[in-house]
């Protein structure tokens, strides 16, 4: 064949294979709301918001925090779901009440997805619990936010805490906090994160940049594609949102950047120099600071000597703090079928929520019980 023949014959396929390609394109293109339709039809579980991280939005000074007004549903790794409401200020609670009951004992919680109520109504909550114990006498205003560590904590409590002038504020600690206050990342988000600094905490990471593109597309799709969701739950082991774990690795320890132990250590100290922060601010205003150790499920089994650790720490400084350990494991003991962690064998049941309710109302002693 000549050679200007086959020439011919090139210019001719090029296009040929390049309109194909664009209609199969097209065609998928084109079946995406056609599938996305059919799940919202036959599946209309999946159209809610199905992750913690989907109902962030940024905060330049938290990192994130929950959507205000958001009414939706929690997804579970067991299949579960469970209805989530917030209320205008973005928290997991009913609108608090102004100007506040001067009767009644006002107790502000704050923490992660332990004080969210991860996987639990929020009438099954700590904060719900120990309100019904004390017969209404007392009442708790819940500003838990998911993926939360310490840091965050101590600053939401200056933004939203302080102003509304408790008797008493409960910390909630988990044994994840010490790596989550050392990091200026947070499941892929960017977090603000203190320093130590000639012995003196330092805020950095502020104003918090937002997130990559990449991931605001993921919770956007989550937020808004039921096709989304359903394919990431079906098929998790091959969407699973990627890159996270990386992020978190590559961030180096405040104040430290050695390996193994020395990074230890060195959150150790920034998490409890927050302590000593939260307790120093929130007796500044009058309050009662109490820090609770949240009794970790199997899955964070090897945190609970280094909270032993904490709890000694505390004890020796009069910091008021409850381990719930002991009581968790006495109930384990007497009562086996009684399941307290959940099927990720790391948050509490209801069942968990209520044994620690019933264990903090017991260290509050009579200023919040009923007469």
């Amino acid at each position: 064949m000549r050679p200007g023949q086959r020439t011919t014959d090139k210019k001719i396929r090029v296009p040929t294979l390049l309109f194909r390609l664009v209609t199969v394109v097209a065609v998928l293109m084109g079946m995406v709301p056609v599938a996305e339709l059919a799940v919202r039809l036959i599946l209309p579980e999946y159209r809610a918001l199905t992750t913690d991280r989907a109902m962030w939005v940024h905060d330049t000074e938290l990192g994130w925090i929950t959507r205000a007004n958001y009414v939706g549903e929690q997804s579970l790794p067991g299949g579960e779901r469970v209805t989530v409401r917030t209320n205008r200020l973005g928290f997991r609670d009913a609108e608090i009440p102004e100007p506040r009951d001067p009767w009644r004992y006002r107790i502000v919680v704050l923490g992660d997805s332990f004080a969210f109520g991860y996987g639990v109504p929020v009438e099954a909550r700590i904060g719900e619990v120990l309100t019904r114990l004390a017969d209404g006498r007392l009442e708790t205003i819940n500003l838990g936010v998911t993926g939360y560590s310490t840091d965050q904590e101590l600053l939401l409590w200056r933004r939203f805490g302080v102003p509304l002038a408790p008797d008493a504020v409960v910390l909630m600690y988990t044994g994840n906090d010490p790596r989550g206050n050392a990091l200026a990342v947070g499941f892929g988000h960017p977090k603000p994160v203190f320093r130590l600094r000639d012995e003196r905490l330092e805020l950095q990471n502020v104003p918090v940049p937002r997130s990559g593109a990449v991931l605001r597309l993921k919770y956007a799709l989550a937020r808004h594609s039921a096709l989304y969701n359903l394919l990431r739950e079906r098929l998790g082991a091959t969407l699973r949102w990627t890159g996270v774990n990386r992020l978190v690795l590559d961030e180096r320890i405040a104040g430290d950047g050695g390996p193994g132990v020395e990074r230890s250590v060195a959150a150790r100290e920034i998490t409890r120099r927050l302590i000593l922060e939260f307790v120093k601010e929130v007796r500044a205003v009058g309050a009662r600071p109490i820090v609770l150790i949240c009794t970790p499920g199997p899955a964070l089994a090897a945190t609970i000597a280094e909270n032993s650790v904490l709890f000694a720490w505390c004890r020796d400084l009069r910091i008021e703090c409850l381990d719930t350990a002991p009581g968790f494991r006495s109930r384990e003991l007497a009562e086996p079928e009684v399941q307290l962690f959940q099927a990720d064998q790391h948050h509490w049941t209801a069942e968990g929520h209520g044994l620690a309710a019933r264990l903090l109302f017991e260290a509050i002693g009579p200023l919040g019980r009923a007469n």
